[in-house]
Formats: structure tokens, sequence, C-alpha cells
């Protein structure tokens, strides 16, 4: 029976196509050759090596405490890592990408990019380290268009040229007898950086701080900042396992063209009404604004709101003191007096539970104040899809589109409604209210 559940694992994981380990520490078989698949409840597994899937994600490896916990392959989606794991988290070494979006190759904590790694995404390759998921310390940057930032970042910004010696290859987290491609990504990249670092020598290149090139080429010199949020975990409604995916690329894709970003996942009210008030603290009179969600939002007699989680929401009378008011968060743009807000709202994707009477499918239109663009990832009184991959089809084709050099803003979001027209069959159809009084580029 053991033999029979070794064979029938590999060959679920060899089904989709995903590189995983094979038990390189020989632990026992965790379902004792009775079922590769259990479900959450009936996972008591300790210090053994096992199989588990639920809601679009699976994982293979080994167990502590009915958690991930040690090497391990984890695949939702688009998005697959392979690497140690402590705790339930990505936690050690490991490789993860996410598609064509980007791969990092290094350490984590916590889930979040974390110590020494190397991510390559559309803007270039970062070597260097990393803290909760931004590079921030000493490390190297080379952009696509081969300009080099060399020396110390923080929060995800070049603030400093000093010289960085390259990192040495990272130890691998597997048996020399059981490499994957993870082990391969890491010594592959670790020797890209080290001949990259003798064409640097060789050229005698001396980057001087005056001359730094930024990442992206855009004239408009003024400040970018912008809010994500995402909230999967909720109580009371369905749990939206993509909103959280949908907030980290859309950080990755906004960052690329130069904004400064405050990303948060699975905030309680109170968390939310904090960041929405920092972010205008944050905020200045000749700044780009720019809030994005992705989560559960909800119309009553006319009102938009966007829900928390950890919500105790039975009636839609109780939705108002419980949530976040759509108003609350234009008001707090308005109140900056700025030129351009931008608001991204990927909400609305399930019908509201419960009580029925004053709660309207889908949210609510808006109007936009001056200055304000307004995205919806689908129509007034529409619901949006949350997405069988690993992001939902509106934020998707956001992402991709928001890096497209030469699009004003208002061609970006025409774009993306007919991409996800058109992978919808015409169920979904993004919709935008503007009252913009100048042109605006992600990327010009």
């Amino acid at each position: 029976m053991r033999l029979f559940t070794s064979l029938f694992l590999a060959f679920l994981f060899g089904a989709v196509g995903a590189q995983v380990l094979n038990n390189p520490n020989k632990l026992p078989l965790c379902a004792d050759g009775k079922t590769a698949w259990v479900s959450q409840e009936t996972l008591p597994w300790h210090n053994c090596w096992g199989a588990y899937k639920s809601s679009g994600a699976s994982y293979v490896g080994e167990f502590k405490d009915g958690l991930y916990h040690g090497l391990g392959t984890y695949i939702q989606g688009d998005l697959k890592y392979v690497g140690e794991f402590k705790g339930g988290n990505r936690h050690g070494q490991g490789t993860q990408n996410n598609g064509q979006y980007y791969k990092y190759v290094g350490e984590q904590k916590d889930g979040r990019f974390d110590g020494q790694g190397t991510l390559t995404d559309y803007r270039g390759t970062y070597v260097g380290e990393f803290k909760d998921h931004d590079r921030h310390g000493m490390g190297i940057f080379t952009s696509t268009r081969g300009n080099i930032s060399e020396g110390e970042w923080k929060f995800d910004k070049f603030v400093r040229v000093a010289r960085v010696d390259p990192p040495s290859p990272p130890n691998s987290v597997v048996p020399e007898n059981n490499l994957t491609n993870a082990d391969s990504d890491r010594r592959q990249l670790a020797e890209d950086q080290r001949r990259l670092e003798e064409k640097k020598r060789q050229a005698k290149s001396v980057i001087e701080s005056d001359d730094i090139q930024t990442e992206n080429s855009n004239s408009d010199n003024r400040r970018r900042f912008a809010l994500v949020i995402g909230n999967s975990n909720y109580n009371s409604l369905p749990k939206l396992p993509n909103a959280i995916n949908d907030a980290r690329v859309i950080t990755q894709s906004l960052r690329s063209t130069g904004f400064q970003v405050s990303t948060h996942e699975n905030l309680d009210l109170v968390g939310m009404q904090n960041a929405v008030r920092a972010f205008g603290e944050k905020l200045g009179k000749n700044d780009v604004g720019l809030v994005y969600y992705a989560g559960h939002g909800v119309q009553v007699k006319g009102k938009n709101y966007l829900i928390p989680v950890r919500e105790n929401i039975k009636k839609s009378f109780e939705v108002p003191s419980s949530a976040i008011d759509v108003d609350l968060v234009l008001a707090t743009l308005e109140h900056i007096k700025n030129d351009l807000n931008i608001v991204v709202l990927d909400a609305c994707r399930s019908s509201f539970p419960g009580e029925a009477r004053g709660t309207g499918r889908g949210l609510a239109t808006i109007e936009a104040a001056k200055g304000t663009f307004i995205a919806f990832a689908t129509a007034p009184g529409k619901e949006a899809l949350d997405g069988s991959g690993s992001n939902s089809p509106y934020t998707k084709h956001l992402a991709k589109l928001i890096g497209k050099k030469g699009l004003p803003l208002e061609q970006v979001f025409k774009e993306v409604r007919k991409a996800v027209v058109a992978e919808t069959n015409g169920e979904q159809v993004p919709w935008e209210n503007s009252s913009l009084m100048g042109d605006f580029y992600f990327v010009k």
C-alpha cells in the first residue's frame, strides 16, 4: 500500500506538470497507505511525507503538527514554490515563480521575501537583500535596458551608491542526489551574477549618484503613492483565495512604474481605517495617489462598502458600522486637493449572504470628483469573477497593461476592458468613471 501511495503522489503531481521533491529525507508516508489527499479537518500528520489539496491549492512534502513544515512543493494556479516551510508558511530557502510575472530564488520568512535572494521580473534582475517583500539592504539591480544600480536599497527604492560584493550561492536545501529545479535555478542565477560583476570590473564603470538611472522612463516627475489592500480570509462571507495574490501582483506592477506602494493583506475594520488614514497623511498636493482594493464589496441603499476580514455581518443594516464606506476613501483623497487620484475596486466577487433587503447586487455608480479616476472590475450592479487561476481576470490583465509603454490612463483601462470581456465571453464588463483634466501615463 505504501508503494501504491507513492506512485499515486507521483502521478498526481506529474499530471499538473510540477517539479516536486521526492521525499529526500525518507520520512514515512503520512497517509499510512490509505489516501493521498485528506481534508484539513483530518490532518493530524506529524514528521511524515504527504500530500494535501484544498481551494485550488496543492502541497506535497513534509508535515509537522498538521502543518507544512520542512521540504515541500506548493502550487496555486500560476504560483509555484519549491523549498523550505515552517509552521505552514514558506520559510527558508526556496524558488518561487508566478507564471510570466516574476521568479524569486532565495530566503523567505513567513511567506515573504526576506533575506538574501534574486528577483527577476519585467523590470530586470535584482540580486541582494530583501525585507518584507521589498528590496531592502545592499543589492545590485540590472534593468531590462542594461542600466545598473549598485548600492543600498530601502523599501524597494535605490537610495545610495555603494560597492556590493556578489553573494555566494545559497546552500542547497536538498541532498545532492535529489536535486530539483530550485537548486539548479539558485546556482545558475548566482553564476549569472558573478559574470555580471566581472563585466562591470572589465568595463571599469563608475556609477555616480547624479547619473543614476531610474527604473522607469516617466517624464512625469510627481511623486507617486499607492495603497494596496487584499482581503481573502473572511468569516461570514466566502473566502477569496485570489484577492491576496491580486494585491501582490498589482504591487509589483505599480512599483515597476515608480509608485511607492503600501501593501496590506487581510485587514480588519480598524486596520483598514488606519491604512486609509495613514495613506491620506502621506499624500501631498503635488503627488499622484492610487488606491487598489481586492476583496468583497457590497452596496447598501445606494452606498458602497468594502468588507474587512474578521467581519461578523448578518444583516444588511449592520454593514455601515462594520465596513469601510467608499465615500470615506474618496473624501480622504479629495481632502489632499491634488491633481490626480486613481481608485481601482476589484470587488463584488460574490453575492452578499443573509438578509437581501436593502443589499444591492454588485456596487453602485460613483460620481468621480475633479481629478479623480474610478475603475470597477465590473459594471454597476454586476458581480466580478475571482478567477480560476491565481489572479482574477480583471487584475491579471491590469497588472500586465500597467507596464505597457505609451498608453494614457484611460487607454490602459480600455485595453483591460477588452481583454476581460474577451476572456469571460462578455460575462464581466469593467467600467470606469473619470473627471480627469489631463493625461497620465504609468510609463510614457
